[in-house]
């Protein structure tokens, strides 16, 4: 397998799966790589065996000491990987880190890569997984504190609503694991196809900093009476996740589907938003021929009560500080 995970070198965008879960979401997408080009994947961890079970050539191994100051060394080891970072980025207009917030040092080491992608002058976007309960979720006071402090270090991050709605009693930890993974996967492949430069709309998600809440939704076939499709379902399933603070301040929607998104849709899809929304709302669509008439939708809310934007000249400061 590995033989082919980076047969496209020039890959506009670079996701980086970090931690446990951000691993297993690398090993996902680089299994899916020929039905989604354009994405290209790497992993870091601090697990070694977690890391090479992605069976990725290109990855970036965390050497960290065990103790109460392993967080504080993650920023050595990746100072240490500094040279893989480089070749990563070469050639990149973006780079989509990943990961879960269950893990305690996956906080550390997103902000130290953001850093050190941001001192290459590289776009750096984080996507953070809300933990399912059963992969040890914190408590609500310690997943806001981990989630504060990424968004005020990073200059974009997103927190992906967690989409317990579809776990189950019964459900394996194993099962519960995998759907977390492909759940993250799902939502980097969404949104680093529209960061791809070849996007009409990808300068301006380029341009989005600061603190992001995200929603994702897929769903298949046609709906209604009306004619509906695929994706106005899943646009209305991510969109009924938010509450509505997040629907009015919506930033951006991210479409990938079997074909180009119809002006039919589009018009429908911009009918559904509220009026503010309406009128700053990035729309970018993607094509993904493997998805057979299903739509994968990933909504992006800025958060106004979050007082911690960041510039972009901010996040380069930012990436000096953390990285003498």
């Amino acid at each position: 397998m590995g033989s082919t995970l980076f047969t496209q070198e020039q890959s506009p965008v670079l996701v980086l799966g970090v931690g446990t879960l951000g691993c297993a979401a690398a090993r996902l997408g680089a299994e899916n790589c020929d039905e989604t080009p354009g994405v290209c994947w790497s992993a870091a961890h601090t697990n070694g065996a977690e890391l090479i079970a992605t069976g990725l050539e290109k990855k970036i191994f965390l050497k960290i000491p065990e103790g109460p100051f392993a967080a504080r060394n993650v920023a050595r080891g990746v100072e240490e990987n500094f040279g893989m970072i480089t070749a990563l980025a070469r050639g990149r207009d973006a780079v989509l880190l990943c990961g879960c917030l269950s893990d305690a040092l996956t906080p550390a080491a997103m902000l130290a890569l953001s850093a050190a992608f941001c001192r290459l002058k590289t776009h750096v976007f984080v996507l953070a997984l809300e933990p399912f309960s059963m992969l040890g979720m914190p408590n609500l006071a310690e997943l806001e504190s981990r989630a504060e402090g990424l968004a005020r270090g990073v200059p974009f991050f997103m927190l992906l609503n967690a989409g317990i709605e579809k776990v189950s009693a019964g459900i394996s930890a194993r099962r519960i694991e995998r759907m977390a993974a492909e759940r993250l996967m799902s939502a980097a492949e969404c949104f680093a196809a529209a960061l791809d430069s070849s996007r009409e709309s990808a300068l301006q998600l380029s341009a989005l900093r600061g603190h992001y809440r995200g929603a994702l939704a897929c769903a298949g076939g046609s709906f209604g009476n009306q004619g509906g499709s695929a994706a106005c379902a899943a646009f209305d399933l991510a969109l009924a996740s938010l509450d509505e603070n997040g629907r009015e301040n919506l930033s951006a929607v991210c479409l990938q589907s079997a074909e180009e998104l119809s002006f039919r849709d589009a018009r429908a899809i911009l009918g559904r938003m509220p009026d503010d929304a309406r009128s700053r709302a990035v729309v970018c669509a993607a094509a993904k021929p493997a998805f057979a008439g299903q739509t994968a939708c990933l909504l992006l809310s800025g958060d106004r009560r979050a007082a911690n934007v960041v510039g972009i000249e901010l996040g380069m400061e930012t990436a000096d500080k953390v990285t003498r």
